[in-house]
């Protein structure tokens, strides 16, 4: 704990939030590519699926 400092608005700027996510082609017509998405980018990507997807 004793090397924590505090953070200035500068340092906070310059975070990153974890990286970008990574989506492709919108909008995602296939099964087989939502199931292979991670939870993360099940979240922010666009799903066009006439029929539900079931992984």
């Amino acid at each position: 704990m004793e090397n924590l400092k505090k953070l200035t608005k500068k340092n906070l700027k310059t975070i990153s939030g974890g990286g970008a996510v990574w989506c492709p082609e919108k909008p995602i017509t296939s099964c087989d590519i939502w199931c292979g998405l991670t939870p993360q980018q099940k979240m922010r990507c666009l799903l066009v699926v006439d029929e539900v997807c079931t992984c």
